[in-house]
């Protein structure tokens, strides 16, 4: 039951794509260059709809059996499912600015782009965390009645980017990072 947890990783290599796009869009605000305010949106809802509201319960699933597991790793752990609450509430606040700006209204150019500076460090720093420490805890601790539970408990949602079917939302974005794979 490892899938699971390469699954995860796989989740954040896609993301680590899409926080590119994300990156150089906001790269593009912070030099007052002209930006695609649309394409940002996508990104974060992307960001915020799957990862949010799938990939980040899936691993507080998977990290709470490794606590049970592993007790020695509850400081890591907690602090962990607590930056997973702190990162919701960062890139809702990103996204909102955002669509603001889609919107019409003047959002100061500092404001946003310190907003989602903060947002994407604390991202990127919370899933080298996650990938150097607790994913591999996870695979060699849990065994296979672990995994079963952990697997018992998720809610299989496809990935509306990377799955099977891409979600006509995203579309521009598959067309982006396609193109800049072969960068």
């Amino acid at each position: 039951m490892a899938a699971i947890i390469d699954d995860l990783h796989q989740d954040h290599v896609n993301a680590a794509q899409v926080l590119k796009i994300a990156e150089r869009t906001l790269g593009s605000v912070e030099a007052g260059e002209d930006a695609d305010f649309s394409l940002l949106e996508d990104a974060m809802r992307y960001i915020t709809g799957y990862s949010d509201t799938h990939h980040h319960p899936v691993e507080d699933i998977v990290f709470r059996q490794l606590r049970k597991r592993s007790p020695q790793m509850a400081a890591e752990i907690d602090a962990i499912a607590a930056e997973h609450d702190s990162i919701i509430m960062k890139g809702k606040r990103f996204l909102d600015s955002v669509a603001a700006v889609e919107e019409g209204a003047l959002v100061p150019r500092s404001a946003l782009v310190n907003r989602g500076r903060e947002y994407l460090s604390t991202l990127s720093k919370h899933m080298d965390l996650e990938e150097s420490t607790l994913f591999p805890a996870a695979a060699t601790m849990l065994d296979e009645s672990d995994w079963e539970s952990v697997s018992k408990r998720i809610d299989c949602r496809p990935d509306p980017l990377f799955g099977t079917s891409l979600d006509e939302d995203y579309r521009r974005l598959w067309k982006l990072i396609q193109l800049h794979d072969r960068d």
